[in-house]
């Protein structure tokens, strides 16, 4: 985590990204929002009477004829009616039929929304991805220690100027494919979790107090969220790969998967000291605006003398808006955790740890120590039951 600081505060400009995606992501919700909304409009238009329309819904003599003109509004009233409330109502209804082609749409806009929305995510960390990778192999193990002992021949890692818009370029000239078809999988996985539940609450609503449809429902899902965030998870070590090697992405997940299996110790202790250490920086983001927020709502001069009554909403306004872009940002250190991960995986794997820096060497030496205590005591209990 320290050599991901060290990444994060050597390439800023990497935190843009986030905010990029953002608006990107707005603007494409909008445009699905508008597209379903143009989909759902070009169904057959049925026009019905109110009245029976009402009687059918909730049955006849239910409603109060009265109350409901009296709840439209008087100009209603009046324009439809005249001072007569009690008259038939021969208001037109319309509706919109949607017939299996429209609903298809439907599947399809959905997916589309998920896939781009997945595109432009993984787009980011790609770039980001690329930007961390330059900077861990710009410099040697042996030379850092050179630098630090004040040798001129040593250096430290860092990235050149121009790095990040190279990585753009990069990512969207020879990688835009690779990029595509890991949105393609992780989009895949989603939707098929969408039409999970969607089947649950069209076909199986008359079976929701059922004890074991319950726990086969709930099993179901457990599974696709554990598949989503597997493939998640291995299409960004293929992301690093490919940036490290220029693999295309079927070889690069294959090698992902297989060092996250070898790995799993390393990668297991790894992200939980991450998820924990980002948890806890996001908790602190938003208690210190909390606190600050707090001190400043009781400040007589900002709110022209006259006592705050109840600061309970702005403060939750500010601790909501305080979580999602502390998020945002967080979400960008660990990518940087991430990212250093597998070039570490890479780096021991192709070049014999040459380019490990030397903080991240002892703390490796820890883990090895640990590994090789755990298949000792493995081989330990076997032996013990052959005897």
């Amino acid at each position: 985590m320290e050599e991901s600081s060290k990444a994060f505060l050597a390439n800023p400009i990497i935190a843009i990204l986030p905010l990029f995606v953002m608006v990107l992501l707005l603007g494409f919700a909008a445009l699905f929002v508008a597209g379903t909304i143009y989909i759902q409009t070009m169904g057959d238009v049925n026009y019905e009477i109110f009245e029976s329309t009402v009687s059918n819904l909730i049955g006849e003599g239910n409603f109060n004829r009265t109350q409901l003109v009296i709840a439209a509004g008087a100009n209603f009233a009046d324009e439809v009616y005249g001072s007569n409330i009690t008259d038939t109502f021969n208001i037109n209804v319309t509706n919109f039929n949607s017939t299996r082609a429209i609903k298809a749409l439907h599947a399809y806009n959905f997916f589309m929304f998920l896939w781009v929305g997945n595109l432009w995510i993984m787009f980011a960390f790609f770039v980001m991805a690329m930007v961390i990778v330059t900077w861990y192999y710009s410099a040697t193990g042996v030379e850092i220690d050179e630098y630090e002992r004040g040798n001129s021949s040593g250096r430290l890692k860092g990235t050149a100027p121009g790095t990040f818009c190279r990585a753009i370029c990069v990512a969207i000239r020879y990688h835009f494919g690779t990029i595509i078809f890991g949105a393609l999988l992780i989009a895949i996985i989603q939707f098929i979790r969408a039409v999970v539940l969607y089947l649950e609450k069209e076909f199986l609503d008359k079976w929701k107090d059922n004890a074991t449809v319950k726990i086969a429902l709930c099993c179901l899902n457990c599974l696709l969220a554990c598949i989503e965030r597997i493939i998640r998870a291995v299409s960004k070590g293929a992301f690093v790969i490919t940036c490290i090697t220029n693999d295309s992405f079927c070889p690069a997940a294959q090698e992902s998967l297989g060092i996250m299996i070898s790995n799993i110790v390393q990668v297991g202790s790894l992200q939980a000291l991450s998820t924990t250490a980002c948890l806890v920086l996001k908790v602190f983001i938003v208690a210190t605006n909390m606190l600050i927020a707090f001190g400043l709502i009781n400040v007589a001069e900002l709110t022209d003398d006259r006592e705050v009554e109840s600061g309970l909403f702005p403060l939750f306004f500010i601790a909501v808006l305080s979580f999602a872009v502390a998020a945002l940002f967080v979400n960008v250190f660990e990518s940087c955790v991430d990212t250093i991960m597998m070039c570490y995986f890479i780096d021991e794997k192709r070049f014999d740890g040459r380019f490990m820096p030397p903080n991240l060497a002892k703390i490796v030496g820890q883990f090895q120590h640990i590994e090789k205590a755990r298949k000792l005591y493995k081989q330990q209990l076997k032996s013990a039951s052959l005897d």
